[in-house]
């Protein structure tokens, strides 16, 4: 009996390895995908968040209602709008009239491939 590994072993062993390769390699690309993924929206958080405590150190008389801060590229590719309105404090919904509450909404916009993304933070400042 001879020793060794025939030719229909080797080549399913190397089509097995070349599988098994593949695999790790796609795993790896979507791995680096969801990390860039990741990486653009903590940049675009960052970004909601610096503008939320920008309008939280003024006094809310001074905050104007409607748009704050119309849409404008603030780093790169990621474009910021803010805007401010009153809220009915039952219903949390938007009034028109001073009830004492506004609602900052800080929107960031960046690009994703397939399109655009975008992300909002939301706060509430009340008059006292």
């Amino acid at each position: 009996m001879r020793k060794g590994f025939t030719l229909i072993e080797l080549i399913v062993s190397i089509a097995i390895l070349v599988i098994a390769v593949f695999g790790v390699n796609e795993l790896l690309k979507q791995g680096i995908t969801v990390a860039r993924r990741a990486e653009k929206l903590t940049v675009a958080v960052n970004i909601a968040q610096a503008e939320i405590e920008t309008a939280l150190s003024m006094q809310y008389a001074t905050l104007p209602v409607g748009t704050y801060e119309a849409r404008h590229i603030v780093f790169e590719k990621y474009a910021r709008q803010t805007t401010i309105n009153y809220i009915d404090p039952n219903t949390l919904q938007t009034t028109t009239t001073n009830t004492g509450l506004k609602k900052i909404n800080a929107t960031v916009f960046y690009p994703l491939p397939g399109g655009e993304k975008s992300y909002t933070l939301s706060t509430i400042i009340t008059e006292q």
